[in-house]
């Protein structure tokens, strides 16, 4: 996925994403999803533009609004350029009574998860289409052995059509497989960190 980031628009608990992209913040710091939003999405603004079509040429050229079949009008959903990518990108087409509503707004809304839940990365992808948040619940051993941390992975689409999503994943620390002797079985232990 570190391909598909925007610019350098990451931040993170523990490590910087792929190529070195992005900020980490201290591992003791409560970072709120609002402060992190902010972060990965400053100068980021989503508009829905009118879309116009021509008919006709030369002197009888005519400009349209384009509608509908319910003959509500049409609008182009794009970001505006920002200091990495000075060109405006098309994200879809929407119609009716659908409305932007930018970024920061849904970390408004979402905030409060932030006081239970920690925040551990925040990123924007693909040309800012994307918000993504993974945020941090209890874990708990199994067995009373193997360890499992929890996430929540919260996802923002400015793409019209797409919705947005919540997901729930658990994730096992990294486990290394130990073989000390040619022919015997392999034996499993947990990695050490930042391995």
């Amino acid at each position: 996925m570190a391909h598909r980031i925007f610019g350098s628009r990451f931040v993170s608990r523990k490590l910087k994403a792929w190529h070195n992209l992005g900020r980490v913040f201290d591992e003791n710091d409560r970072v709120s999803i609002v402060d992190a939003v902010g972060e990965v999405t400053g100068g980021v603004t989503i508009e829905a533009r009118p879309l116009f079509y021509t008919v006709g040429e030369g002197d009888t050229a005519q400009s349209l609004e384009a509608r509908d079949g319910n003959g509500k009008p049409l609008a182009a959903v794009v970001r505006r350029p920002t200091p990495e990518d000075a060109e405006w990108r098309f994200f879809g087409t929407v119609s009716g009574n659908w409305t932007v509503e930018q970024f920061p707004a849904y970390a408004q809304a979402l905030n409060a998860l932030s006081d239970d839940f920690p925040v551990e990365t925040c990123g924007l992808l693909s040309e800012g289409r994307t918000l993504f948040l993974a945020l941090r619940g209890d874990g708990h051993d199994v067995g009373g052995t193997d360890p499992v941390e929890n996430y929540f992975v919260v996802e923002i689409s400015q793409d019209p059509g797409k919705a947005h999503g919540i997901l729930y994943t658990p994730a096992r620390p990294a486990l290394t497989c130990v073989s000390p002797t040619p022919g015997t079985p392999p034996v499993w232990s947990p990695s050490p960190p930042n391995s």
